[in-house]
């Protein structure tokens, strides 16, 4: 399921939004949303377990995998997305690392996917792509002169996965699910590992906040922040603000509203107002929003404002602040006198 939030001044105003629901009979392909991402054109990108959809505000547009078509989608079961400032959207599957031509609707293959057994992906701009190969380390990639410049280092985590790449200056952090970060210096080609120090963790998630620190969140519970500037780890203060902040598997700050948001797999939704210095829970069935579902597996907030959050298994909601919300006038016949 994915959710839309939206509104025109900063702050959380659950309030002047309007609830309308989505499900398979309105387009959407299947009802677990894994992952969402916003093209350049504006289009909101929404992966299933089956299909791809491709969603303008009303309507869907469906990709799935055809096997008598070469430039289909390799697999209907989609994971992860991320689209950058062009026209690719990068797509992790059941079948593996695809590439997306949005304009042509069909997979490509360029010459970078062919040689180098990519793993995961930030495009910063058609100019400037980072590729992660298990492994070894990154590429710096020129999607439009197919240039590749590679930067590996023998300080790439054993026995763990890449959760995200991300960027802040002239600094790549590699964050990878057992909590440790590995920061390349743009500039120089440096690499500096640091190890969590917890061991055994598993963390399913990682974005950076307000602050440009590294929030990351595990499915067991834990909630932790790395800062960039000290390279210390700890404990979030969010967690003293309500011990049911678990299972946090996505998190977005949304620049536009001043809002740390957390989806969490069973505990519904998390807002954390900066501007009121509040943390809000919002779950299925109380007063403060009427999501549709606890167990949340994505959260996004677009360009526009609108933010996304997907669900397992109970369709799309859609929480729209740009239609008035009515309220209705009971009066009693002695007062029509």
């Amino acid at each position: 399921m994915v959710c839309l939030l939206t509104g025109y001044s900063q702050g959380f105003q659950p309030d002047k939004i309007y609830v309308r629901n989505i499900q398979l009979k309105e387009g959407l392909s299947q009802m677990v949303v894994t992952d969402m991402a916003q093209d350049a054109k504006g289009f909101i990108w929404i992966s299933t377990f089956d299909g791809l959809n491709r969603f303008d505000g009303n309507y869907m547009k469906v990709f799935r995998h055809n096997p008598e078509d070469p430039h289909s989608l390799p697999s209907s079961k989609i994971h992860k997305l991320h689209a950058g400032n062009g026209r690719f959207l990068y797509l992790m599957s059941s079948e593996g690392f695809h590439i997306f031509d949005t304009r042509q609707n069909q997979t490509i293959y360029p010459s970078v996917l062919k040689k180098y057994n990519l793993s995961w992906v930030l495009e910063e701009t058609e100019t400037k792509v980072w590729f992660y190969i298990k492994g070894k380390g990154l590429l710096r990639y020129n999607s439009l002169t197919e240039e590749v410049i590679e930067y590996f280092t023998p300080l790439i985590p054993k026995e763990t996965d890449l959760l995200d790449i991300l960027s802040y200056g002239n600094k790549i952090f590699s964050v990878f699910s057992n909590g440790d970060i590995l920061e390349l210096d743009d500039n120089t080609g440096n690499f500096q590992l640091f190890n969590f120090p917890i061991p055994k963790s598993v963390f399913t998630t990682a974005a950076f906040d307000k602050y440009h620190q590294i929030i990351l969140g595990s499915i067991t519970g834990e909630l932790h922040q790395f800062q960039p500037l000290n390279h210390q780890f700890q404990q979030s203060p969010l967690l003293a603000l309500n011990q049911k902040l678990v299972a946090v598997n996505s998190i977005q700050y949304d620049s536009q509203k001043d809002l740390l948001l957390l989806s969490s797999y069973g505990q519904g939704l998390f807002v954390y107002d900066y501007t009121i210095s509040k943390l809000f829970q919002i779950k299925k069935n109380e007063h403060i929003l009427p999501i549709a579902a606890n167990y949340c597996l994505k959260i996004f907030a677009d360009r526009s404002g609108f933010i996304y959050l997907g669900y397992d298994g109970s369709g799309l909601d859609v929480f729209d602040p740009y239609v008035k919300k009515f309220v209705p006038i009971v009066r009693k016949d002695s007062e029509d006198t």
